[in-house]
């Protein structure tokens, strides 16, 4: 018989019989665990290849007698969920096994997992609300923002809870409103008998004098005549401002909503497209899935809820719908009614505590589900270094392709190859950010670009990397004068030096100004203890002194579970980066 084995130390994990047709296999494993391959009674026909995921095994097999092996290694290292483990034969691309591993994380705990994901949120917000903040724009209707405190950045998901608390009070104050609401009288003509004492203009007097009739037989004579009537009108600005707010709230809701949808069903999905299959990877994925399922029931329910409420309450007054900018409502607060009347000066009072901070919603453009671990935490270490960067006190001035608009509030965070965040020191410098930049060779290389290479004729994206440029006073222009590789390794501690082997192809990366090389430290970060950590022992790291001028390589630690440290470590980082760079550019102009 002709098996494929799937093996952690001395036990087989996963076995397929080649010689028949394979049933569903799967088996559960942590990330970090070794795990290794055989194929028992191999066929000499056949020329087997493994593939974990989309991507081939590079490691390279040893036969023995009548068995192949793959040596142990730790293949599903980032991994978390199910990965497909296939084996094909490569002459014909037919393919003869396929397992699942169905995979839980182990490097970092679900605390933080979590911790990842709300930090990006957090920080994203905060970076949003910033560029707002300083381009003074016009947001959400034609209120230009003034100052910070009027910004409040929130997720979909936090939104759609604020709007329910604010709607738990101020439905009851619109519900008393609408029990005795303001209104006016309208003169308008109306076909009607006369009512006993009413008074009569000259003219009608005078048509039915003509016919015989006298003014106070008119009631008793029951003919219909065009007069005009009072008709009470409930179509006041007030009621109108009332209306649009609530529409305004419903609209804001239903796309929250609308996001909470899109999620859970991305999820059931998930869920049927196993149902039927084997029970282990169903139980698997509903440990795993239905948490969320469930809580997003509960939002979809709650904020279902919340639409027929504002839906109904939008109905009643029976009110035409207009749609009004922020400047329209604040001016509408100043009318005698909503400056006097108790309940509605107590609805323009809530109504304008709302839209002075009007949120700005951010999201993020992919789901959990969809990103790998390791991206998880690439995306996450760029929102420290920002983080970091206005924590040592940079200013931050402008970024490229982070921020997606939807509409007019609401903003989708998505980063993007070649994306970057621009910075301004106290002194003068230029700091960009770059998040996997392309850094072309040197005969595709633009005018635009400030990078190249010289290695060969493909590009190189490294995770991140940050450039530091001063003011040229020969040229009236920002020259790149130092520049750092950040790339980030969701691996062990005992793995980070060897990754650090793996990224020495960035040094030599050039400037383009000078066409030399401008890659003067180049460091991994990774989810191990918060530290930094030279790879030359002689090494220590200052904030403040100034350290060797040569290529600088090292390790930064950077643990989602221990936030606080993780931020210090990260600021002290960035903060020699800056004094290092200086002294850097100092010598080098000495020099010159």
């Amino acid at each position: 018989m002709s098996s494929f084995n799937i093996f952690a130390g001395r036990d087989i994990i996963a076995q397929v019989d080649l010689s028949n047709q394979y049933p569903e296999t799967y088996f559960e494993v942590e990330e970090t665990t070794h795990i290794g391959f055989e194929i028992l009674n191999y066929d000499d026909h056949k020329d087997y290849q493994i593939f974990v995921g989309d991507f081939p095994l590079t490691i390279d097999p040893s036969k023995k007698r009548n068995d192949i092996c793959w040596p142990a290694s730790a293949i599903l290292d980032g991994a978390n969920g199910i990965t497909n483990i296939v084996l094909r034969d490569k002459n014909t691309e037919i393919q003869l096994a396929e397992i699942k591993s169905l995979v839980k994380p182990s490097k970092i705990s679900t605390e933080a997992y979590e911790n990842m994901f709300n930090d990006m949120r957090q920080i994203s917000v905060e970076l949003m609300l910033d560029l707002i903040a300083k381009s003074r724009v016009t947001i959400a209707g034609g209120l230009a923002l003034q100052n910070d405190s009027t910004l409040k950045g929130l997720t979909a998901r936090v939104e759609l809870a604020q709007i329910q608390h604010f709607w738990r009070y101020f439905s009851i104050i619109l519900a008393d409103i609408y029990e005795q609401p303001n209104y006016d009288f309208q003169k308008q003509t109306k076909v009607r008998c006369l009512q006993l004492g009413e008074r009569l203009d000259g003219d009608i007097v005078r048509k039915f004098a003509e016919r015989g009739l006298r003014p106070r037989e008119l009631p008793r004579t029951n003919i219909f005549l065009n007069l005009p009537t009072a008709q009470i009108n409930k179509n006041t600005l007030e009621n109108r401002v009332l209306v649009a707010f609530v529409n305004l709230l419903r609209k804001r809701v239903k796309r929250s909503l609308n996001r909470a949808i899109e999620e859970y069903g991305e999820r059931k999905e998930l869920l049927k497209q196993n149902e039927h299959g084997d029970q282990g990877i169903s139980k698997f994925l509903r440990l795993s899935e239905y948490p969320k399922i469930a809580r997003l029931e509960e939002i979809i329910n709650r904020g279902e809820i919340l639409l027929g409420e504002m839906y109904r309450a939008i109905l009643s007054p029976n009110i035409p719908v207009i749609e009004m900018t922020l400047q329209n409502y604040f001016d509408s607060f100043e009318t005698p009614v909503f400056s006097s009347h108790p309940r509605y000066s107590e609805a323009a009072m809530k109504m304008k505590s709302f839209l002075s901070s009007m949120p700005i919603i951010v999201e993020h453009g992919e789901s959990e589900r969809t990103k790998t671990l390791d991206k998880i935490y690439e995306q996450w270490s760029f929102f420290q270094i920002y983080s970091g960067l206005v924590a040592v006190g940079l200013d931050c001035i402008s970024h490229h392709s982070i921020f997606e608009l939807v509409n007019q509030e609401r903003y989708s965070v998505d980063l993007k190859r070649n994306s970057a965040i621009e910075f301004l020191a106290s002194d003068g410098r230029k700091i960009r950010l770059r998040y996997e930049p392309i850094i072309l060779s040197d005969n595709s290389v633009t005018n635009n670009d400030t990078l190249f290479h010289g290695i060969s004729n493909s590009p190189l994206t490294p995770d991140i990397v940050m450039e530091i440029f001063e003011h040229n006073d020969e040229l009236d222009e920002e020259s790149l004068v130092f520049a750092v590789v950040i790339d980030t390794k969701y691996t062990s501690v005992e793995n980070t030096e060897k990754k650090l082997e793996t990224i020495a192809k960035y040094k030599q990366i050039r400037g383009m100004e000078k066409k030399s090389q401008i890659i003067r430290q180049l460091w991994v970060m990774s989810p191990i203890h918060s530290s930094i950590r030279p790879r030359d022992k002689t090494i220590a790291w200052s904030n403040i002194e100034t350290i060797p001028l040569d290529v600088i390589e090292g390790v930064i630690g950077a643990d989602p579970a221990n936030n606080e440290l993780t931020k210090e470590t990260i600021k002290s980082f960035l903060l020699g980066i800056l004094h290092h760079a200086k002294a850097y550019a100092r010598t080098v102009n000495t020099n010159a």
